[in-house]
């Protein structure tokens, strides 16, 4: 049994789910002919399993201040802004470094 991984991509719209799908058959493909050129001496002849592997997508967004861990203040090395009503703790991060 021989497993061949392709990268993960991201769909974030079905219109382009068909090429994406030629992309990845693509890049499989290729991976077989890079494996059998190496002089492995394996043929392929059949697939006999095709595994698709689907998680959700969830978009990583900054949001409020977070306390440091004890560990991480101490080293006194990281600037971590405390905000108040809004959502902007990462360009008040940004403005404070220049600060410092």
């Amino acid at each position: 049994r021989m497993y061949l991984p392709t990268d993960s991509t991201e769909i974030l719209q079905v219109s382009n789910l068909e090429q994406i799908i030629t992309d990845h058959i693509f890049a499989l493909d290729k991976l077989v002919d890079e494996f059998t050129n190496r002089g492995s001496g394996y043929i392929l002849e059949n697939m006999s399993e095709l595994v698709l592997n689907v998680t959700p997508y969830r978009l990583q967004r900054g949001g409020s201040y977070l306390e440091l861990p004890e560990t991480l203040k101490r080293k006194k090395s990281l600037i971590n802004v405390k905000n108040l009503d809004d959502d902007l703790c990462f360009v008040y991060s940004i403005l404070a470094s220049r600060q410092h």
